[in-house]
């Protein structure tokens, strides 16, 4: 069974998706490397917190990534098209794969 609305979005959103995810993709294993790397004994709010810079600092990268793209290869140096859609479809999946990091730390360290 199809989805038309996977259909009907243009070959570009899809690829941006892709791309999205795939830079998406890092967020929790960085997380786990940071914690690895940073901390030994830790109490869960410690280790959510861990996770949560992780998970923050590849969300950043992978936005500042996006809006590079966007901003300076597309519109100032012209080697393609700026849309604000473009910028949507590959920011998505980084936020909701950095959502439940974001609410668990606000959830356990308050």
């Amino acid at each position: 069974m199809k989805i038309k609305f996977i259909d009907n979005l243009a070959d570009d959103k899809k690829d941006h998706v892709v791309a999205g995810q795939a830079m998406a993709s890092f967020i929790t294993p960085v997380a786990l490397m940071i914690l690895a790397f940073f901390y030994s004994q830790l109490t869960i709010n410690e280790l959510t917190k861990a996770m949560f810079y992780g998970a923050t600092v590849v969300f950043v990268i992978g936005t500042l990534i996006n809006a590079f793209k966007e901003l300076i290869y597309d519109l100032i140096l012209g080697k393609g098209t700026p849309e604000w859609k473009d910028f949507l479809a590959t920011e998505i999946p980084l936020l909701t794969s950095y959502l439940p990091y974001l609410i668990i730390n606000i959830i356990t360290n308050n």
